[in-house]
């Protein structure tokens, strides 16, 4: 059996704030919150298959996700603060793309 290549772990490149950091914990912690709504759609749709990666585990949700909301609640329409949480969610985004769009190195 060969092995894998390695993982490109580099970091998200270009956030470098905390309204920044919590664009993209909106990211990360939307992800997982969704994932919960996935794995019983996908249950009811084709039976029952393993789901719990979507589900989440034992994370606690939505506690994390009110908290977050919280956070993001005071960078709402603020000076810059609004701008810089929106360019940190992009980034992420952006920076999953490039992750998924990466060539297979069998």
């Amino acid at each position: 059996m060969q092995a894998s290549p390695p993982v490109d772990a580099s970091p998200i490149t270009g956030i470098s704030c905390f309204p920044g950091m919590l664009g993209c914990l909106y990211v990360l912690e939307g992800s997982a919150l969704g994932g919960r709504v996935i794995g019983p759609a996908i249950r009811s749709s084709i039976g029952e298959v393993p789901t719990r990666f979507f589900e989440s585990g034992d994370r606690g949700h939505p506690s994390p996700w009110r908290t977050l909301t919280e956070a993001l609640q005071r960078f709402d329409g603020g000076a810059d603060g609004s701008s810089l949480v929106v360019d940190g969610a992009r980034r992420t985004f952006l920076s999953f793309e490039m992750h998924v769009a990466m060539p297979r190195q069998d």
